[in-house]
């Protein structure tokens, strides 16, 4: 299946039950809450239309670490003095819009020339304000249609995280991972000591993205019936190709590392899988198939349990970031009985902290 505007209206209603709207305008759009919609552009990078030429999305502002097992920090969600820099409540301040529902995936088809798109984004805002929308409630959904692949590589990450979010799994589409091993376009997690933390707290009724843990004092808990507690435990790594059929060689460098439990290609016109992966992709109808691989993963127990457990860590930062940075500073001082810090020694300070209390500070302040 090729990912052109019909086939990204029909998979995200289809799969998710998101619902399509007719709007005079633009014609069909996919209508979404504001967390649904700010989740949405933070992984593919896809921007609100509040500016027809600088539209805002949060894609690649909330980096933490340079790598796995490391805690060297980068600027993105914090600054280079450890303060917090881009987090969901600093960009809803700034963008008070991405707080306002609903809102509209509008997906464009355009050949791959920037100015076209440019126009073609400047006469949908105006089209738009002119018969009484607010364009800051839609985010263009980019269509390529000169590249091969359409471009949407973005769009299947977000499609495949989904996918597992609703399955319980943690998701998280900008992982650090090791120099040497590439970038993985996807994990998926079900790690019990994390999920049930969360879970006992109504924060994760179902699974949910690691940009949503750092959300849900900005826009609210995310709504769904509570699961059960997780006991499993299971890593999953995927790679996204929409301009060719292969994926085994970065798949390969993934698998090498002894880390995951499963791989997957992420192809939407792929027929069968590779024997060491699996295979998602998407039915002439428009919905997700997965296909497991042929042979099971070759997983070391203490490297997975030593990258689980700095994956936990991982986690707290984005969990912690629910906070004002004046509320990070008085958490700190009180825990502390240190008024000022270096980057260090907050490393140091949220390393140490378990679930409960990150939880409970964020909750009830």
């Amino acid at each position: 299946m090729y990912l052109n505007k019909e086939n990204v209206t029909r998979i995200l209603s289809q799969n998710f039950g998101f619902p399509v709207v007719q709007n005079p305008v633009a014609g069909p759009v996919i209508q979404l809450s504001a967390l649904d919609a700010y989740f949405y552009s933070a992984v593919t990078g896809h921007a609100y239309l509040n500016d027809p030429k600088n539209g805002f999305s949060p894609n690649g502002l909330m980096c933490i670490f340079n790598q796995a097992n490391a805690y060297n920090l980068v600027t993105g969600m914090f600054n280079r003095n450890g303060y917090f820099n881009n987090t969901p409540l600093l960009h809803a301040m700034k963008h008070p819009f991405t707080l306002t529902e609903p809102k509209y995936i509008l997906p464009l088809e355009y050949h791959d020339h920037y100015r076209e798109l440019q126009e073609k984004t400047s006469e949908l805002y105006q089209r738009l304000t002119d018969v009484g929308f607010n364009p800051s409630d839609f985010i263009v959904c980019r269509v390529s249609l000169d590249t091969v692949g359409y471009h949407m590589e973005p769009f299947c990450e977000y499609v495949v995280s989904e996918y597992f979010n609703r399955r319980g799994y943690l998701t998280e589409t900008q992982i650090p991972f090791y120099y040497s091993g590439g970038t993985p376009d996807l994990a998926a997690y079900e790690v019990p000591d994390v999920v049930n933390a969360l879970r006992e707290h109504g924060i994760a009724p179902k699974g949910l993205s690691f940009i949503e843990i750092a959300s849900f004092r900005t826009f609210g808990k995310p709504q769904g019936t509570k699961q059960k507690l997780s006991s499993a435990l299971e890593t999953i790594v995927g790679e996204v190709k929409t301009a060719s059929l292969k994926a085994d060689k970065q798949i390969q460098k993934y698998l090498s590392f002894q880390l995951f439990n499963k791989a997957y290609e992420i192809i939407p016109h792929k027929p069968t899988p590779e024997v060491i992966s699996g295979l998602i992709t998407f039915d002439e109808e428009g919905y997700i198939r997965v296909i497991e691989a042929q042979q099971p993963a070759v997983v070391n127990q203490v490297k997975q349990r030593e990258y689980l457990d700095w994956l936990s860590n991982y986690i707290k930062y984005f969990l912690i970031a629910n906070l004002s940075n004046e509320e990070l500073d008085e958490f700190y001082s009180h825990s502390t009985g240190r008024k000022s810090r270096s980057v260090s020694q907050l490393i140091a300070f949220v390393n140490g902290l378990d679930y409960e209390e990150i939880v409970d500070r964020v909750i009830n302040g």
